[in-house]
């Protein structure tokens, strides 16, 4: 499905949005984000890992983020994807929290051949196999996870950042601290919630609302927001 979004200024250029279905096991569905010129894209790939979440950020500069990797049996699914969609490395690897259903995965991505040139976590201590054996891997790789705090932004690449979680103090429940990120993209907003369960609205939002994203819970049955200016 492909559609023109009309723009809210009349000066502003329309984007092209297209939701594609895949009918393949290793992913539930693709969001791409193309302007009217065809010169920029942003496409967001939901990887079908079963349980828990696995989200790959790919914009047109080559900017590649990884969110989640799923559960540690996904770890294969994941890689396979990153390598049929020539992803030679991967800049920001995003861990939302240290459940095994989100951090499992990323072991094998970390043991794959695909550069890694940065991990944000939430900052919880680990208290399972799975997560430990995660920043195990990061040490071998010689990377310094960085804490994600409320507040912060990030450029990477084309792609902006703003952390609305976890808080500056720590709640000390995995799912509470998830990382939560606004990501946008041109005009575009994406949501990205981990398994945080709070519902974020306008007042944490700044304003407008967001134009896209993930909600929280629910493994890796996606729920999409409809893009529009």
């Amino acid at each position: 499905m492909t559609s023109v979004l009309p723009s809210a200024d009349a000066g502003r250029n329309p984007v092209r949005l297209s939701i594609v279905f895949i009918l393949l096991p290793l992913l539930l569905v693709v969001v791409s984000l193309v302007d009217a010129q065809g010169d920029d894209s942003l496409r967001v790939s939901y990887i079908d890992v079963g349980q828990g979440d696995s989200i790959l950020l790919h914009a047109s500069d080559g900017t590649d983020v990884l969110i989640d990797g799923g559960i540690r049996s996904a770890g294969p699914t994941v890689v396979a994807y990153l390598q049929s969609e020539g992803i030679d490395d991967i800049d920001v690897m995003v861990v939302s929290h240290g459940h095994a259903d989100h951090v499992g995965g990323l072991i094998d991505v970390l043991r794959s051949t695909i550069p890694v040139s940065s991990v944000v976590y939430n900052g919880d201590p680990c208290s399972t196999t799975t997560c430990l054996d995660f920043f195990a891997e990061t040490q071998n790789r010689g990377l310094t996870p960085t804490l994600a705090k409320v507040g912060q932004s990030h450029s990477w690449g084309a792609v902006d950042a703003l952390v609305l979680n976890p808080q500056l103090a720590l709640k000390g429940d995995q799912n509470e601290d998830s990382v939560v990120l606004l990501i946008t993209y041109d005009d575009r907003r994406f949501l990205f919630t981990g398994d945080d369960r709070l519902l974020y609205g306008a007042d944490h939002l700044g304003a407008g609302d967001p134009r896209g994203g993930r909600c929280a819970e629910g493994g890796s049955s996606w729920q999409q927001v409809q893009l529009q200016r």
